[in-house]
């Protein structure tokens, strides 16, 4: 990310003390309320400049605290940040309205140079263009999650190469997720993958579950792009344990998804006094799953009810 902006119209304050520094002592005078005149007038004239668009001082110290450089850029060179860059996109349907929110949820925005934002868009789709990626979707993807314009392009696609080695899919399989739920763009390749593997577990329990043969991996590929991959892995136990308790219910019932963690705890309560047998098939995952099935037992009634048989 540019800090120090040198644009052709605005000057810029020159930064020459370790941003780190700086960034903690702006955050601790934001927090004991010790801010500059100067600081406090660049702020209000920063929520003047975008009036129209509802723009508040209480907006603009909250975004302070995630990028203080506010505090010391002219409004000047913000306005002109977010309004430029979308004028230079609003053919793609960016607003300086619609720009503004964004860099609220993603404060770096508000000090990225229109120039920045622009080269990383550009950059992006000529890296993924072989792999169907458009610049209408990349700012469709940073509409829902602001710093897909603030990754760097080359990082990016160093990631969708460990992913895909890593899930032994295509770089167009990769960027399938990313564009389902543009947050997975932010998060570690090797969480992915994991994840990527579990998903497919669960899959894969669903048919052995019903005693119809498991589908190959190509097969599952087209429903696993489409999953969720925030979900953390105790989520992700817990959705497969439900479903593994369901399997075993009679007359087609089936423990609820709203509230799981209640819903998994109160039956077994229920069945404190009994054990309950669920098959497994084969799997590098399996063991970690049981695991943290027999903790989370332990935790709701001091025991394991649960007993696996791996086939």
């Amino acid at each position: 990310m540019k800090v120090c902006l040198r644009l052709s119209n605005y000057s810029q304050p020159s930064f020459t003390c370790n941003p780190q520094k700086f960034r903690k002592d702006c955050s601790q005078r934001i927090q004991n309320n010790n801010l500059t005149e100067t600081n406090i007038s660049n702020l209000k004239g920063l929520a003047e400049k975008f009036s129209n668009e509802g723009l508040t001082y209480q907006q603009c110290l909250k975004a302070a605290k995630t990028n203080p450089f506010m505090l010391v850029h002219k409004p000047d060179t913000l306005e002109y940040n977010i309004r430029e860059f979308a004028n230079r996109f609003s053919e793609y349907g960016i607003t300086a309205e619609n720009h503004l929110k964004n860099a609220l949820r993603h404060p770096p925005l508000f000090s990225m140079s229109p120039d920045t934002i622009e080269n990383n868009i550009m950059t992006k789709a000529q890296l993924f263009a072989n792999d169907g990626l458009t610049i209408e979707e990349i700012i469709k993807m940073a509409k829902s999650q602001p710093n897909v314009y603030t990754i760097n392009p080359k990082s990016l696609d160093k990631k969708v190469n460990q992913i895909a080695e890593g899930i032994q899919g295509t770089r167009t399989d990769v960027l399938e997720i990313f564009k389902a739920h543009p947050t997975t763009c932010s998060l570690n390749p090797k969480e992915i993958i994991k994840k990527f593997e579990f998903l497919k577990y669960i899959e894969q329990n669903k048919f052995f579950d019903t005693k119809k043969l498991i589908p190959s991996d190509d097969v599952l590929k087209p429903i696993l792009l489409k999953k969720s991959y925030t979900n953390s892995m105790e989520l992700n136990y817990l959705i497969l344990l439900r479903n593994k308790i369901s399997s075993t219910l009679p007359n087609g019932s089936k423990l609820p998804f709203n509230h799981l963690n209640e819903a998994i705890q109160k039956f077994i309560k229920q069945n404190s006094d009994k054990i309950i047998n669920l098959q497994m098939p084969a799997n590098k995952l399996v063991n970690q799953f049981t695991k943290f099935v027999e903790n989370f037992s332990h935790s709701t009634i001091g025991k394991n009810i649960f007993k696996f048989k791996i086939v």
